[in-house]
């Protein structure tokens, strides 16, 4: 049975010819799209070329602009224990913008206390990463790739886990600053979830 069924996927790969919809393949790195389609940087699937605007950042996304430096860092006010917000979305709109967050860490009683950060954003883009600073702006932190494996939405994850030591720190996110498309794409758009669990 697993022969046949083999057999019949091998004559399938060899003739058959899918036909992939407009709006329904999310973009690869760089914009990528199979032929006939670009990507749609607003909705980062792939469509039918001409038939969407090009990159705005959403609306909103900007409110707390500008929040380059951590003087004009947006403030998230103190994280207590079982803290737990997404923020979001937040646009970075080219290669040398960059967003901070300026929060605190309070005391908290649990096994293992923690602080948990991840930013979600679209592949297709500039790829993003994110820091943790000190009050000094020292960095205490960086993100690791951490996109799950059966992951099919068309994002990547980037995760930074620290100890939870009591004191006053800012989040960096900002472009990696190495691709961009050949200058098409040096944006993106990102979604925040902050954590402070009890263990």
């Amino acid at each position: 049975m697993r022969l046949a069924a083999c057999v019949i996927a091998l004559l399938c790969a060899a003739a058959c010819d899918p036909e992939i919809g407009a709006g329904t393949y999310y973009c690869g790195p760089e914009l990528l799209c199979p032929p006939d389609l670009d990507c749609d940087p607003n909705t980062f699937t792939c469509d039918v070329p001409g038939s969407f605007p090009a990159f705005a950042c959403p609306e909103g996304s900007e409110a707390n602009e500008p929040d380059d430096v951590a003087a004009d860092a947006t403030a998230l006010g103190q994280l207590v224990c079982n803290y737990n917000a997404e923020i979001g979305p937040i646009c970075v709109d080219d290669l040398a913008d960059a967003d901070m967050f300026a929060f605190s860490i309070g005391p908290c009683d649990g096994a293992d206390p923690h602080v948990e950060l991840e930013i979600r954003y679209p592949i297709a883009m500039a790829p993003l990463v994110v820091d943790v600073l000190d009050s000094s702006e020292a960095v205490v932190a960086s993100g690791e790739l951490c996109t799950p494996e059966q992951n099919f939405t068309g994002m990547d994850w980037v995760c930074v886990s620290m100890p939870a030591v009591e004191g006053d720190y800012f989040i960096r996110v900002r472009s990696r600053g190495d691709i961009d498309c050949d200058g098409a794409c040096p944006f993106n758009t990102y979604r925040m979830i902050l954590r402070y669990p009890l263990a």
